[in-house]
């Protein structure tokens, strides 16, 4: 399978990690859900059918332990070991934002040195959806299974894939492998409405370094940390 391209908006972005320098990272499914059938890459998922991402979208991604891509394609690495903000809302009023957890040790990668994403929590319309590790989705703390339609989204399991998609009703889209992979998709509607790791999607790369006051930070390790979830954590 060579299928390494993901599409972002009006461009191709090749999917690359330094663990499989060819392309796309394929890492073994969990023992419960090992199958013969051939895995859809992100760039399979994004194309499967007209119920996707649309073409006027943008698309960031933390990948491998970690690696980013913001809204406006700015590519950086930042091995840290706490609950990040990817994205949020700067619309007035709405609730939305989706965090990544993660923690130094990654054994999904045979890395025990280096972090990886453990965990996504996308919160939405006062609730928190959390997906973990070997497809374990919850929904404010409760168990659930997919497809599930909540309060602002849809969400399901992808056929011959190791991706969880989440649909969300202001019109973005999560994909999760449940293992180190997540992808975020934002609507043309959000150009400069949004922050976090994945940048403020204003087309320019040179302002994706914003702090939550909205301060312009000049390196990854003066910017990454002022998006950790929880002030107290020690990266």
């Amino acid at each position: 399978m060579d299928n390494s391209a993901f599409q972002a908006g009006d461009e191709v972005v090749q999917v690359v990690d330094p663990i499989e320098p060819n392309g796309e990272i394929f890492l073994p499914l969990p023992d419960l859900v090992q199958s013969d059938v051939p895995l859809l890459t992100p760039n399979d998922i994004m194309s499967e059918s007209m119920n996707t991402v649309s073409m006027d979208q943008a698309t960031c991604h933390s990948v491998g332990d970690p690696h980013y891509r913001t809204f406006d394609g700015k590519y950086y690495s930042f091995s840290g070991n706490c609950s990040y903000t990817l994205v949020q809302s700067l619309k007035l009023g709405e609730d939305f934002s989706v965090a990544t957890d993660n923690k130094m040790g990654c054994a999904a990668l045979g890395n025990m040195e280096e972090a990886c994403t453990r965990s996504v929590t996308v919160r939405v319309n006062g609730n928190e959806l959390r997906l973990g590790r070997n497809y374990a989705v919850t929904l404010n703390g409760a168990a659930i299974t997919l497809p599930y339609t909540g309060n602002g989204f849809y969400m399901e399991k992808i056929s011959n894939s190791q991706f969880q998609r989440i649909f969300l009703d202001n019109g973005f889209t999560v994909l999760w492998d449940s293992l180190t992979r997540v992808y975020v998709s934002a609507p043309e509607s959000y150009m400069a409405r949004t922050a976090g790791l994945c940048g403020t999607y204003t087309l320019n790369q040179e302002d994706d370094f914003q702090d939550p006051s909205g301060r312009l930070r000049g390196s990854v390790e003066s910017f990454v940390p002022h998006w950790k979830t929880d002030p107290n954590c020690m990266d």
